[in-house]
């Protein structure tokens, strides 16, 4: 029972602020002293890890727990797929660094496409490809040696962005 009861506040207490030891006097000392900034806040005079992050003495930081990550304001869960919730680009990272919150949900940048889930710049025929989702965003187009490549019977346009019969 003893061990449950320490096993349970572990857990618990890695969820909670976790304090720091600089002390202060305001929250811009903390943002200072600790990185990265805006995930401690300094309460009751001690700089304190605040949300979803924990402190790590041996380099004097303030960390984001697992599945999370450091955001403008806070620690933020990480998105996991295109088409998830989001509040900024940075909580999209999993899906690449094409991939944006855009209207509270990730989504590939402009000019990019999902490939397996991650984002990628758009192929062209004639540039190269590891597979057929590479090139699917040009109808008619497959990936044949590595190279984007029309279907036969289709020839690309002057662009390279389609293919045409």
């Amino acid at each position: 029972m003893v061990i449950a009861v320490s096993i349970f506040y572990y857990v618990i207490s890695k969820q909670m602020s976790t304090a720091v030891a600089p002390s202060c006097d305001s929250k811009d000392l903390c943002d200072k002293l600790l990185k990265p900034p805006n995930i401690s806040d300094c309460i009751n005079g001690i700089c304190q890890c605040i949300g979803e992050s924990i402190y790590v003495e041996s380099n004097n930081t303030c960390e984001c727990l697992d599945g999370y990550v450091v955001g403008s304001k806070k620690c933020l869960p990480l998105s996991s797929a295109l088409g998830s919730a989001c509040d900024e680009d940075v909580q999209c990272s999993r899906m690449g660094e094409l991939a944006i919150c855009d209207n509270y949900e990730c989504y590939c940048r402009s000019g990019s496409t999902s490939v397996s889930g991650k984002c990628q710049d758009k192929k062209l025929i004639g540039q190269k490809c590891n597979t057929s989702d590479d090139c699917k965003h040009i109808k008619k187009s497959v990936c044949e040696d590595n190279i984007c490549v029309c279907d036969e019977g289709h020839v690309p346009n002057s662009d390279a962005r389609l293919c045409l019969r």
